[in-house]
């Protein structure tokens, strides 16, 4: 009853604001699972960065697990069930009666002799205790710093190294590549996240008369910290894939590549488009200098079915009724038609230009030589390929 009386007050908003909002999202999300399109196939470069997701989450998984280093170390409190303030004479006698003690064991117990050293022990682990040469247990900032680079900031550099394969676009495609800056930023504050909790949360010294067994901050983040990391990039798989198949287009409308609302789709498509157009043009280009070459061969051979002929009595007739014109349609005088004028490559400027460029070297030869090789290749491939079908 106490209860019930307290919801009253608010069963007014429920009921006019929350309850009908969500029976119409319901409502819309299975009219919308109804009627959306079939999916489309996994794209090829997708799936190479759903691989290299997959091997990120094998990856992390295995090191969550407690024995995935040969020199992992369990906390010796937990194993002997062991409180804070024990002895350490007594804690290493139960240890060794739980396992045969080894150097480190020995050399542990010369470190962890006062509550401070132990309070490190809890929060950085007996790695760092024993290992690190610069560290003094008056200044618990030397631990931290030799503690960060390999335990806290490695496994995130190597993740966001596997995030950055994984969204790349020439690896992995645009439908992957569309959720890159989302991924990386939460990556990045789950970084961050890690980086705070482990710079500032130490495990509290209890009281000394306290019963209760120590857990470790540092064994706790060596199990959590790869699992977050994995649950982070099982739902980017599955974001990604969601997207790349279209199975859900009412919850990714713009992360789709195919999209009309994508701006940087939209300009991928024009920019191949502009390139197919340009291509096409220098290639109608060509081949219609190709063609002018071959009419302008053909007909002024006098021998091929009196074409030359033909071609010089049309001349005549459009110098006859438009009068002399200096130049033709194929660049050439009219008067060089009918023999009335002579050509202008006869005109004694003109040949002296001719003769300082061919002789003062301001034209390489090699250089025509190569593009009238590209030209006739690119002009007669359509023969060879002819010949090839025969």
């Amino acid at each position: 009853m106490a209860s019930l009386s307290a919801i009253k007050p608010f069963l007014p908003f429920l009921l006019t604001f929350l309850v009908p909002r969500g029976l119409s999202y319901y409502r819309a999300i299975k009219i919308a699972i109804k009627t959306r399109p079939p999916p489309r196939p996994l794209p090829a470069r997708t799936s190479r960065g759903l691989n290299i997701l997959f091997l990120s989450i094998c990856l992390f998984f295995f090191m969550s697990l407690p024995s995935h280093s040969p020199s992992y170390q369990p906390n010796i409190f937990e194993v002997t069930k062991s409180r804070f303030h024990i002895p350490t004479d007594g804690l290493f006698t139960r240890l060794a009666m739980v396992r045969p003690l080894t150097s480190s064991d020995e050399a542990l117990r010369e470190k962890i002799t006062t509550p401070i050293m132990r309070q490190l022990y809890l929060r950085f682990g007996a790695t760092t205790l024993l290992t690190c040469p610069f560290c003094h247990p008056t200044d618990p900032n030397s631990y931290l710093l030799h503690h960060l680079p390999t335990n806290t900031l490695l496994p995130h550099l190597i993740h966001f190294l596997l995030l950055g394969l994984a969204t790349s676009n020439p690896i992995s495609g645009p439908s992957t590549n569309a959720f890159r800056t989302k991924i990386s930023l939460s990556a990045l504050a789950l970084a961050i996240l890690d980086f705070y909790l482990t710079t500032t949360y130490s495990n509290p010294i209890p009281h000394p008369n306290s019963p209760s067994v120590p857990h470790g901050i540092y064994w706790t983040a060596l199990t959590i910290r790869p699992l977050i990391i994995c649950t982070h990039d099982i739902l980017s798989s599955a974001l990604i894939y969601i997207s790349a198949t279209n199975r859900l287009p009412f919850l990714f409308p713009s992360t789709s590549p195919t999209s009309a609302h994508d701006p940087e789709a939209v300009k991928k498509r024009q920019t191949h488009l502009l390139t197919q157009s340009s291509v096409a043009m220098q290639t109608a280009l060509t081949k219609l200098r190709a063609f002018g070459i071959a009419r302008s061969a053909v007909v002024r051979d006098a021998g091929v079915n009196g074409l030359k002929g033909r071609d010089d009595e049309y001349w005549r007739a459009v110098v006859g009724m438009e009068g002399p014109t200096r130049s033709g349609a194929d660049g050439h005088g009219a008067e060089n038609r009918d023999g009335s004028a002579g050509s202008v490559w006869e005109e004694e400027e003109v040949m002296e230009a001719v003769s300082r460029v061919t002789n003062g070297g301001g034209l390489d030869v090699e250089k025509v030589r190569r593009e009238a090789d590209i030209f006739v290749e690119s002009v007669t491939q359509w023969l060879e390929e002819g010949v090839e079908d025969g």
